[in-house]
């Protein structure tokens, strides 16, 4: 979990590792906190006020990585909800980007997922295939 945590300080990761890594933390903490599981803090401490939990997921992961509580709630959403075969394929395009994650979050199941990434990185594709053909017709 430091290894992931030092991953998620750094500044140049792009939103769909951000979501990769975060997801993964989550996953960790939850291992080892099940307590901390949305709704169990609330539902024990209700029940047990003496007793002593980990704090929530968010709260320990902005205070480690020293984002903001709804960055760490994004995140965590958006590595939850989208496939990590569908993660891969967004990174390093110009796809990579939370208004295009919060799309495809939207969308369930990982073929369908990757299924709607695949079509608009080709048209990426074509879109900067036709700026380089117009920059060399314009120098010649």
């Amino acid at each position: 979990m430091a290894v992931i945590d030092e991953n998620l300080c750094r500044a140049e990761l792009s939103p769909a590792e951000r979501a990769s890594q975060t997801a993964r933390r989550k996953a960790i903490y939850e291992e080892l906190h099940p307590e901390a599981k949305a709704g169990a803090v609330s539902a024990n401490a209700r029940w047990n006020a003496d007793a002593n939990y980990a704090p929530a997921f968010t709260s320990n992961t902005a205070e480690s990585t020293g984002r903001s509580l709804r960055a760490v709630q994004l995140d965590a959403e958006r590595g939850e909800k989208i496939s990590e075969r569908a993660l891969r394929l967004v990174v390093n395009t110009a796809l990579n980007t939370g208004r295009f994650l919060d799309t495809l979050k939207k969308i369930k199941g990982e073929d369908a997922q990757v299924d709607a990434v695949q079509p608009a990185l080709s048209g990426i594709a074509k879109l900067a295939s036709m700026r380089v053909i117009r920059l060399l017709s314009h120098e010649t």
